[in-house]
């Protein structure tokens, strides 16, 4: 949670998230990286759509339009959030020496509040406790980093959620930031990740509340296997074993109070979503094909000359 706070390398696959394209690229799976708003593609073109880590708003037409690809043209997706606490935004603002201004972060490792809106539609919520600890799925051990948790889920059996014991790490980071001693923090279950598949006729959604995992500049310990299962299950409806442990038919929903936003900060000015200027986000690119000029192909036959 405090390591790289400013988050220098931009969060895409060309830097904190290589490994995480490379080890996609190298299991066979073909990636595009979205540089618009959800409305600039055709959601029949694509199995998945992964959701790394968002720290911007969502719009209310790509929030339609993304339910209406999940609902109507299979599309699945699979969010890794991240945590979320105003409490302890407000502990983490430090002084920049170049503008010589206390800051405070805009949002929290993700934007959980946009989150979910995002997943409303489809009854998923998640919180704002920060959780730390190290757990075990089927043979493998993965270590969950400042991750929030699952409040709200859809009740099926044939939805399912993974729970385990996890520690509380916001309020032992709060406690250290005001030079308080704390005990041994205990741990609780918590349910961390999450499968559901809205109808029969329709995409998946995996939701899992840790991105760090796959995240180079502050991975413990890499989580590829878990996204392997993941998108199996999400792109062929295959369901690795070990996720079979507990459907969400007896999840309790807990009624907690929505998450509101930092109002102190100043999102709206950094956020294309939010500006005046949003009209500008949600146009997408025309392709622009050029008139008629061909390149004539030539073929060369290179001959080794004597020096």
């Amino acid at each position: 949670m405090t390591n790289d706070p400013l988050d220098w390398n931009g969060d895409h696959i060309h830097t904190n998230f290589r490994d995480l394209y490379q080890y996609l690229r190298d299991s066979g799976y073909f990636i595009e990286t979205l540089g618009h708003s959800f409305l600039c593609f055709n959601a029949s073109n694509y199995g998945t759509l992964m959701i790394v880590d968002p720290e911007e708003e969502f719009h209310k037409k790509e929030i339609k339009k993304i339910e209406g690809d999940i609902l109507n043209n299979e599309l699945s997706i699979i969010v890794f959030a991240d945590w979320y606490n105003t409490t302890v935004m407000k502990a983490a603002k430090f002084y920049e020496e170049n503008s010589r201004k206390w800051l405070t972060p805009l949002t929290g490792g993700s934007n959980i509040p946009a989150l979910n809106d995002l997943l409303e539609p489809f009854g998923i919520e998640l919180g704002d406790r920060i959780f730390d600890g190290e757990y075990q799925i089927g043979e493998h051990v993965g270590i969950y980093s400042s991750g929030s948790s699952i409040t709200k889920f859809p009740s099926s059996q044939n939805n399912y959620v993974i729970y385990r014991n996890l520690r509380d790490e916001g309020q032992i980071f709060l406690a250290d930031i005001a030079n308080k001693t704390v005990k041994k923090s205990k741990t609780e279950l918590v349910p961390i990740l999450g499968l559901a598949q809205p109808s029969f006729e329709s995409g998946r959604i995996v939701v899992y509340g840790d991105s760090n995992c796959i995240d180079s500049s502050h991975m413990k310990k890499d989580c590829f296997w878990l996204l392997s299962a993941l998108i199996e299950y999400a792109s062929h409806n295959v369901l690795y074993s070990a996720f079979k442990e507990t459907n969400s038919e007896n999840f309790l929903n807990k009624n907690l109070k929505k998450i509101e936003r930092l109002k102190i900060s100043d999102f709206e000015s950094h956020s294309k979503v939010l500006s005046k200027n949003q009209h500008i986000y949600l146009q997408c690119p025309e392709v622009v094909y050029g008139k008629g000029t061909f390149i004539e192909y030539v073929d060369f036959d290179f001959v080794p000359t004597d020096k």
